[in-house]
């Protein structure tokens, strides 16, 4: 049912804002047609038909955009209310009528719609799920994954592992999830990357950037410090890291991020994705020890029960399987 009620407000979502588009580009190519229904007393009618086009062309545009759908329903419930005057004018002037071929009948019959739409509009721009509004969320439950919202305490200063990593999708599932549990994820880029035109962007998805200029008679700092510096530089900061490298096969996983999170004594969180249950979410956060090979084999025996988007693509990490399962993955 719940699916259900999101495919229809997607699809009304759509139909909504192409028909604003449609009706704002008439108001341009049809004057005459909106000319007949402004009231006497509202002066600079051409003006107000133009400047009502416009709006609609604009508002529905903007209401495609999730972060700024609901900004763009309130912009639309406005521009019910400056034009239902006109509506009103229609219903009482016989004129008007005359002028669109219409009744008082039908003319009365549409001003109830009017409420109808302001009501599609309110929905519209109320979040399609808890959670700030995304592209990359509302795909998350199109399609239809689901999530722990049980949030590890500690979760907003650790190093979060993201596995299995086997296709670009995985971060768009991954940030989906991440942003239905408002969780200020982010993830380590070069420098490089944080520069116009992709500044704006890559900071949005949660980029940070990764300087590793050292200064004059400095020793170079490694990735793994680099990043290890960033909790001290930020108070709430998750890094999500896919040890894996790439989405072709590997068989040794980097452990850089278990390094990291040593250095920088956060815990390290059990992100995963799961395409054969569709289910995302963090299992729990684990405290490195500092033994790598005791840890990592906890590790290994979590994401042994975790499917991958393509399983030939994913193994575990060779050198520390065989350890004992984890309880949290016996559990699942």
């Amino acid at each position: 049912m719940k699916r259900a009620i999101f495919y229809l407000r997607y699809v009304l979502l759509w139909f909504t804002a192409v028909g604003y588009i449609y009706i704002g580009i008439r108001h341009f190519t049809d004057q005459d047609f909106f000319m007949c229904i402004m009231p006497p007393y509202i002066p600079f009618h051409k003006f107000c038909v133009l400047f009502s086009g416009f709006a609609e062309i604009l508002l529905g545009c903007v209401l495609l955009i999730p972060a700024y759908r609901r900004l763009a329903s309130y912009g639309i419930l406005a521009l019910l209310v400056a034009v239902f005057p006109a509506n009103i004018y229609l219903a009482m002037d016989a004129g008007a009528q005359t002028c669109l071929d219409t009744t008082s009948t039908i003319a009365i019959a549409r001003l109830p719609f009017q409420a109808v739409f302001a009501l599609i509009a309110w929905w519209l721009g109320q979040p399609f799920y808890p959670g700030t509004q995304s592209a990359m969320a509302d795909w998350f439950e199109l399609k239809g994954w689901t999530i722990s919202h049980e949030i590890p305490d500690g979760l907003d200063r650790s190093v979060v592992i993201a596995a299995p990593h086997t296709s670009n999708w995985d971060i768009i599932y991954a940030r989906g999830g991440f942003l239905q549990l408002n969780i200020p994820l982010r993830f380590a880029i070069k420098s490089d990357w944080i520069r116009f035109p992709l500044k704006r962007i890559m900071t949005r998805w949660g980029a940070l950037p990764i300087y590793r200029n050292q200064k004059e008679g400095e020793a170079k700092k490694s990735r793994v410090e680099v990043m290890a510096e960033l909790y001290n530089e930020h108070k709430e900061i998750a890094i999500m890291l896919a040890p894996e490298g790439s989405r072709s096969l590997r068989k040794q996983w980097k452990t850089g991020f278990y390094y990291m999170a040593l250095q920088a004594n956060v815990p390290i969180g059990l992100g995963y994705l799961d395409y054969q249950k569709k289910e995302a979410g963090i299992a729990r956060l684990f405290w490195p020890s500092g033994d790598i090979e005791k840890d990592m084999r906890e590790i290994m025996g979590f994401y042994a029960s975790i499917s991958p988007r393509y399983p030939e693509l994913f193994s575990l990490d060779e050198r520390y399987v065989g350890g004992s399962v984890d309880s949290a993955a016996e559990k699942r």
